[in-house]
């Protein structure tokens, strides 16, 4: 890897590879890294998420079949957000819940739509390869 970057950093950013990490801390985090966001910025997104959601946007925008089963109001919140949660409760819930102890806790566990594993399969096997597709042609 330091043969490839070797003639391509300007002299300023260069690290001394005879040198520990330790040692050029203070280089690296004051001057390589500001540049580095600097020129990548508006051409790198580091958020899985957001790639993820850019990636929905395009396939609903192209009808692709493997997202169109998916409710675009319902996918996109989700995929913004990490606290996904349903807000459906059973009347049997509510009758354990009573037979319980005073201080004691109720730990349900669903198999959700939002969980299943299409979801896992759209997310996965649809979306990150579109994602990936979607950044690499950026960069050309």
């Amino acid at each position: 890897m330091k043969n490839l970057l070797k003639g391509q950093i300007p002299e300023e950013y260069r690290l001394d590879y005879g040198k520990t990490f330790s040692e050029q801390t203070a280089k690296i985090y004051k001057k390589l890294i500001p540049e580095l966001k600097k020129l990548m910025s508006g051409h790198y997104n580091p958020s899985k998420k957001n790639r993820r959601v850019k990636a929905a946007i395009k396939l609903y925008e192209r009808n692709d079949a493997n997202i169109q089963e998916f409710n675009k109001d319902e996918l996109l919140p989700m995929l913004l957000q990490n606290d996904c949660h349903s807000i459906k409760q059973s009347d049997s819930e509510d009758e354990s819940r009573q037979k319980l102890p005073n201080n004691k806790r109720f730990l349900h566990v669903y198999d959700q739509e939002w969980r299943s594993n299409k979801l896992k399969h759209l997310l996965r096997n649809v979306l990150d390869p579109e994602a990936e597709y979607i950044q690499h042609a950026k960069k050309q």
